[in-house]
C-alpha cells in the first residue's frame, strides 16, 4: 500500500487502525494537538474531539513524503 486512505469514518468509542506505508521516519499531527512518531495511527474510545485531518510525515531513503486521512466519528 503506497498511499493512506483519504477518508475515515468510524463510530464513538471504536477503535481506529490507520496502517502506513513502509518508510524511515514518522511523524503524525492531528486534531487536539496529536502527535506521534510511531508508524500506525492508532486512535483508542474515539470521540468527536478526534474529528479532522490527520498529517503523516514521512521519510523513505531520504525522500519526505506526506500523506493525510481525514476522520470522522459518528455518534
Amino acid at each position: 500500500q503506497d498511499k493512506l486512505q483519504y477518508r475515515q469514518t468510524a463510530c464513538e468509542g471504536d477503535t481506529l487502525l490507520v496502517t502506513a506505508p513502509k518508510s524511515d521516519s514518522y511523524s503524525w499531527n492531528g486534531p487536539n494537538n496529536f502527535s506521534s512518531t510511531l508508524q500506525n495511527l492508532k486512535l483508542v474510545g474515539l470521540t468527536s474531539n478526534a474529528n479532522g485531518k490527520y498529517i503523516l510525515n514521512r521519510s523513505l531513503y531520504g525522500c519526505k513524503l506526506q500523506d493525510s486521512i481525514i476522520v470522522k466519528v459518528n455518534p
